[in-house]
């Protein structure tokens, strides 16, 4: 699950060789590398009697996962992570998350990241409330 990312992705071998791919549905992805990542085309995946569109990127592409649920998904599909029973909800089923994923930071890395804030009260997050946000989201604390 990757809410920042808009369009679903998979890799190519995750693909059966008898679906096809459309390669006529090509997106340019940017942010995740520094340069522009061109996908290989689309498929259709179906996820509880459900169709949904996956675009289909090389097998070398930069993420841990074999693919990603983006927002589109959530979007069109008027789904939900429920993060406290550990799924995603959307048309009244419950898809359960498969395991819990960690990240190992070494020390004295540094890296940016987007903290979402959702109270509308806090117009400047204090170091406080990112600890906070942090320790809730990641599990682990900051020192």
């Amino acid at each position: 699950l990757d809410t920042g990312a808009q369009p679903n992705i998979v890799k190519k071998s995750c693909i059966n060789s008898n679906i096809i791919v459309n390669n006529k549905e090509i997106l340019q992805l940017t942010g995740i590398t520094e340069e522009i990542v061109t996908t290989l085309g689309s498929v259709k995946i179906y996820i509880s009697s459900t169709p949904v569109t996956f675009h289909v990127v090389p097998d070398d592409f930069p993420i841990i996962s074999q693919g990603v649920l983006g927002s589109t998904f959530f979007i069109e599909r008027h789904a939900c992570i429920n993060y406290a029973k550990n799924c995603v909800t959307w048309h009244g089923q419950s898809l359960p998350f498969k395991g819990r994923e960690s990240i190992k930071i070494p020390a004295r890395t540094n890296f940016g990241f987007t903290i979402r804030i959702s109270n509308p009260e806090i117009k400047t997050p204090t170091p406080s409330h990112i600890r906070r946000c942090v320790r809730r989201r990641f599990r682990y604390h900051l020192h």
